[in-house]
């Protein structure tokens, strides 16, 4: 049976491989089951554009491949997962998701932070210690009439099960909406896909980011028909939005509570839904030290 060593240098690998292939920052994944490994991952937001493309979270979405594939459920309840760095907050989240209970790190958030992948931002916003806030949330008792009536866009594009849009505003200096399109669309793919990762909001992102190959949407504004819990939300920050309008229903949540992964996000004792064990810091470094090279050649 291959050690937790083993396991951690084959992440390390995958973090490796995403810097000197150009698929993004320095950071691999593994979910591990039955002493065998299920699935790897890697960061690949510079590759797809997508925000939500980081290692453990393409791990888990590999991992749903594999058990389709397979024609067998879905089922993380025994699996562990390797990163090569402390997962942040989306992360951590759709680890909560997947029912992952045993998550074994490498690098810590300092060493992210250094070589300029700092999440504090988003921890301290889940904190409630944030002094700025990056997304103004406004909610509303009925969205579709908010659609109407604020983007003059017919709300029946809502009626056939699409739960959230990324919409191209146009406004003058008072607010008022002047022109707007839909730009992106999205739909929670949970109960046919599997995906634990696959909320409406997190899809209208990787649909409109993969399509423009860039993971900046902070020229689109998100409307979404429910309130978005932790995963939805740490992904709306990495997309760099800023305006979201949303219900006052915390959007379905898939048998998870959203207040347990807060908790598990803010480290709240005994409220975890999770085990987190450093493992083979040096094993990961590596990585590290690659990505400032990298970007000590281009100039960055």
């Amino acid at each position: 049976m291959t050690g937790k060593t083993e396991f951690m240098k084959i992440a390390a690998s995958e973090a490796e491989t995403s810097v000197r292939s150009g698929d993004g920052g320095p950071f691999g994944a593994a979910v591990v089951k039955d002493g065998k490994i299920l699935s790897l991952g890697r960061n690949q937001v510079v590759k797809t554009g997508d925000p939500t493309s980081h290692a453990e979270v393409m791990a888990i979405r590999n991992a749903v491949s594999v058990f389709t594939e397979e024609k067998q459920p879905i089922d993380f309840s025994d699996a562990d997962i390797y990163s090569t760095c402390e997962p942040c907050p989306m992360c951590l989240s759709a680890i909560c998701h997947a029912g992952i209970k045993q998550v074994y790190c490498g690098c810590t958030r300092e060493d992210a932070r250094k070589a300029g992948f700092d999440d504090s931002f988003i921890y301290e916003i889940f904190s409630g210690t944030a002094e700025k806030k990056q997304i103004e949330i406004n909610e509303t008792d009925n969205i579709r009439e908010f659609i109407a009536t604020e983007y003059k866009i017919n709300p029946a594009q809502l009626d056939s099960g699409i739960e959230a849009l990324l919409i191209k505003a146009d406004r003058d200096q008072r607010g008022k909406v002047i022109k707007a399109e839909i730009a992106g669309t999205g739909k929670n793919g949970f109960e046919d896909t599997g995906d634990p990762t696959s909320f409406a909001a997190i899809n209208a992102i990787r649909n409109l980011a993969s399509a423009n190959r860039y993971f900046d949407l902070s020229a689109y504004e998100m409307v979404v028909i429910y309130k978005p819990g932790p995963l939805s939300f740490s992904a709306m920050h990495w997309a760099k939005l800023t305006k979201i309008f949303c219900g006052k229903t915390t959007e379905p949540h898939n048998g998870v509570d959203p207040e347990a992964v807060l908790h598990t996000i803010n480290g709240t004792p005994d409220s975890s839904l999770l085990s987190c064990e450093h493992l083979g810091r040096e094993i990961c470094l590596p990585a590290f030290r690659l990505w400032e090279e990298k970007m000590d050649r281009i100039g960055y």
